[in-house]
């Protein structure tokens, strides 16, 4: 006769049950490249893209294969107040997540949950076994653009810089001119998708599964993972040389065949140094996730923590079936249009966005003009964004400079009338020319302010700031003559009190 199962036993398919309903959010989570790049090169090197359905696959081949060792460690006293915590935590995270709607926060929340679960039923042991898993989420998680966008065009001017260097070694002649790589007769632009940020992130998550599959040890996968963004950034030079002197570097599939190329080789360099370090290092007994019927038959299901977790994640399961979401409002802000495309004697005519240089800098609304007058000329670039996405955001040094291969050649700071607007006031500067640049910000907060509030998804919730974000870029030609610069302060100043008056975020107001 069999036994009936024990309310412990009912009680764990149903907490399962619960946390897949929980965080159904992330069924349809599909995490935006953001850099104008479609297709596979989009897909696999974009650097604000991820791949949730493939890491969230791998988390639960982890956790399966730890799965006995989890329930025969069942019951195991457990420091309560800080595992419930992370419960908690993960509750708050998910419902935040739900009413903002933001899927993404569903990631953390589920890590959150993991890691308090695994503690508060199996102790210290437990958590020890969902750690890898856990973490292992950290790569579906995309950052907020604003922390990607300090770290993304440094990465750009870096593999340029190296990749024109080592042309150099090989006999290859070339010129680098910021982001740009001058050889021969023709010029590549190191775009986003070929910082390597992306493949470093792949590779890290590759050494990751390699050491999970087979059982490194603590140490040897520690050195691995610290060894792998080293080979992301070698494979990622040797695929941009690749290209440059490539006479096909115009396709994209190109790029695409020798990316996915050279992700091969860097796996296949993983697994090299895998081999290198099992020469010198001391081969641990290798791990086993297998655990014994016995042990699972004899431990005693924690009833009570378990009925702990069913009513937190009953509690989010409720609040996000109930609850409505975050509803925007409209927002009364003039339109940049309203930017007067004539200024006095000043004629004006359109210029073209460059959206391969600003990449993951992704405004809704923008103004870009040249004013002339003569032979003088002062191009006006505005950029604003409502805030909706958590994954945009217009703080980047790309909003400073007027186009790819231009560099910064000193800054200042100034304001444009007592206690107003402060300014940067950069020269910067390509082959032989130099151009004064006046350039701020309006409706926005300091660098971690942003990167916080972007975090919690603040502005889709009533923390809103209703004003838009708004960059503005000025800049004119230094013209290589006595008083050339004084010359050139003085149109910037002119046209820096005309764009403030009219500027859509001195006029805006909360909604009524």
């Amino acid at each position: 006769m069999r036994a009936r199962p024990s309310l412990g036993q009912l009680t764990l398919p149903l907490l399962l049950l619960l946390l897949l309903f929980a965080h159904r959010d992330l069924i349809y989570y599909e995490p935006p490249s953001g850099v104008g790049v479609e297709g596979a090169e989009g897909f696999l090197f974009a650097p604000t893209g991820t791949s949730p359905y493939l890491i969230l696959s791998l988390t639960l081949f982890m956790l399966i294969a730890r799965w006995r060792l989890i329930i025969a460690s069942l019951g195991t006293p457990s420091r309560r107040v800080p595992a419930g915590g992370l419960v908690i935590l993960s509750a708050a995270l998910s419902g935040w997540g739900y009413y903002v709607n933001s899927p993404d926060l569903q990631i953390p929340a589920l890590m959150f949950w993991i890691l308090g679960a695994g503690w508060l039923l199996s102790g210290s042991s437990g958590l020890r076994l969902v750690l890898l898993p856990a973490l292992f989420l950290v790569f579906a998680i995309v950052p907020p653009a604003v922390l990607i966008n300090a770290i993304i065009f440094p990465l750009q001017l870096l593999t340029a810089q190296v990749s024109s260097a080592v042309l150099d070694l090989v006999g290859v002649r070339s010129y680098v001119a910021a982001d740009l790589i001058f050889v021969s007769d023709h010029v590549f632009h190191v775009i986003e998708t070929c910082s390597g940020l992306r493949s470093i992130e792949t590779l890290v998550m590759a050494a990751v599964v390699y050491g999970e599959m087979f059982h490194l040890s603590r140490l040897r996968m520690t050195l691995l993972i610290f060894a792998a963004p080293v080979v992301g950034f070698v494979v990622n030079q040797v695929r941009v040389m690749s290209i440059v002197v490539s006479p096909y570097s115009h396709f994209a599939e190109v790029h695409t065949i020798q990316g996915i190329f050279m992700l091969i080789v860097g796996v296949l360099a993983i697994a090299g140094i895998d081999h290198l370090l099992g020469r010198f290092l001391t081969a641990p007994r290798p791990r086993s996730w297998a655990g014994s019927g016995g042990e699972m038959a004899q431990r005693r299901y924690p009833v009570a923590r378990l009925v702990f977790l069913v009513a937190v994640l009953s509690l989010v399961a409720l609040t996000t079936t109930v609850l409505p979401r975050w509803k925007q409002q409209p927002m009364p802000v003039k339109a940049l249009s309203s930017l007067p495309a004539d200024l006095g004697d000043w004629k004006t005519q359109g210029l073209k966005l460059d959206r391969s240089f600003l990449g993951s800098v992704r405004p809704d609304k923008w103004v870009h003009r040249e004013y002339t007058r003569g032979e003088e000329a002062v191009q006006v670039f505005v950029v604003s964004d409502r805030r909706l996405d958590r994954n945009k955001s217009l703080l980047s040094a790309k909003t400073k400079l007027p186009g790819p291969g231009w560099r910064v050649v000193g800054s200042s700071w100034l304001e444009l009338e007592p206690g107003q607007q402060r300014v940067e006031v950069m020269r910067a500067r390509f082959g032989g020319n130099e151009v004064l640049v006046y350039h701020w910000y309006e409706g926005m907060a300091s660098f971690s302010g942003e990167v916080l509030r972007a975090s919690l998804g603040l502005d889709r919730s009533p923390w809103r700031r209703h004003e838009r974000a708004l960059a503005v870029r000025l800049s004119t030609r230094v013209a290589n003559e006595p008083g050339g610069e004084q010359k050139a302060r003085a149109r910037l100043d002119e046209f820096a009190h005309f764009v403030r008056k009219h500027l859509p975020a001195s006029a805006s107001a909360p909604p009524s």
